[in-house]
């Protein structure tokens, strides 16, 4: 019988687990193969793109790569203006995250994806780039290819599997209430205050790294916005970031046993990649299920982070559990913002 046009096509737990683990190793041998510097921000590309309903594909690898390609802007035009200038430059980009907090919170759609993205995107290339800014360019540059190549290797994957699925859904419009009430001036303040809020926070995050010269300092920023950005729309967002928490958690200990039990033991591409299949494929059979979606999401995006492939992999427990206790401070505090200042009406039934 044939398929109907409205039929949405669903992978079952295991087979988008699978899909999700040859997209992943799809993404890190092209990486690989093309030397670019960061093959795990490909992998990690697959884990945030992928899911279960293919229909939802298409929407967010494309405001995946528009959030990407914003926020690269914003970093070079950051660095260029401030790059002498460290404290400018966080108050440039506290003011950048507020900014794109604001208007992701009147997106009810998936396009908040791509504008939380964009805020937090300049810390993925200033960290490294403040450190060696000849090379601003480049990295820039690396940050978008391996965000091209993880979306198009999960396309590829997933569409093969789906040749009769629709995959352009269309982006939900605002509802009449969302709209009345965002005239509301009440609700104007709270968003104001929450997206000043968030600037503040992200400025005392950075006014913290730059004091204390903690090396993963940039990181717990990374992660502290990439949390609070990506939750703020949630209806409840502290308990959103505090299953994001416990996904975090949980990718801290199969990132040790990954990177320093079973990694060091093996020798050549397929053997790595087979070493990774059971952290990826547990994580996507729970990813799978929407009870367990927030937190194993937080766990296979901070799992890939954690532990880094690239070129070559380190192997360093100092380093690593230097970068577990950044992602596990910046989560954290994410969620204690997230519960304490988010306007708690901020809904979009």
């Amino acid at each position: 019988m044939p398929r109907s046009d409205r039929e949405p096509t669903v992978f079952s737990p295991w087979l988008f687990a699978l899909l999700t683990f040859v997209s992943a190793t799809l993404a890190l041998y092209l990486s690989f193969r093309f030397e670019l510097d960061s093959p795990g921000a490909a992998a990690l590309t697959v884990m945030v793109v992928a899911r279960p309903d293919v229909r939802d594909l298409l929407p967010m690898s494309v405001w995946r790569s528009v959030g990407t390609f914003a926020g690269t802007l914003a970093a070079l035009l950051l660095i260029a203006l401030f790059a002498q200038s460290p404290w400018l430059f966080v108050i440039g980009f506290a003011a950048w995250m507020g900014a794109c907090v604001f208007v992701s919170v009147y997106l009810p759609d998936v396009r908040h994806f791509g504008i939380a993205l964009a805020g937090f995107t300049p810390a993925l290339i200033a960290a490294p780039a403040l450190q060696n800014m000849s090379q601003v360019f480049e990295i820039a540059m690396d940050r978008m290819a391996v965000v091209i190549v993880g979306v198009l290797s999960t396309a590829l994957v997933f569409v093969l599997f789906a040749p009769a699925a629709r995959l352009v859904a269309p982006v939900s419009a605002p509802s009449a209430h969302w709209n009345s009430a965002s005239n509301s001036p009440a609700l104007m303040y709270k968003v104001w205050r929450y997206a000043l809020a968030t600037a503040i926070a992200v400025l005392l995050g950075c006014g913290f790294w730059f004091l204390t010269k903690w090396t993963d300092g940039s990181t717990m920023l990374i992660i502290f916005g990439a949390t609070t950005a990506l939750f703020v729309q949630a209806d409840d967002p502290g308990a959103s970031a505090l299953n994001s928490t416990k996904g975090t958690l949980a990718a801290v200990v199969a990132g040790f046993v990954c990177l320093l039990g079973v990694w060091p033991a093996v020798d050549g591409f397929p053997l790595f990649a087979l070493g990774l299949a059971p952290f990826i494929i547990g994580g996507a059979l729970l990813k799978a299920r929407p009870t367990w979606i927030g937190a194993a999401t937080a766990y296979l995006v901070y799992l890939t982070a954690l532990i880094s492939p690239g070129n070559p992999t380190i192997y360093d427990l100092p380093a690593y559990l230097n970068k577990a206790y950044a992602f596990v401070i910046g989560v954290t505090l994410a969620a204690a913002v997230l519960a304490v200042l988010r306007p708690p009406d901020l809904t979009h039934d």
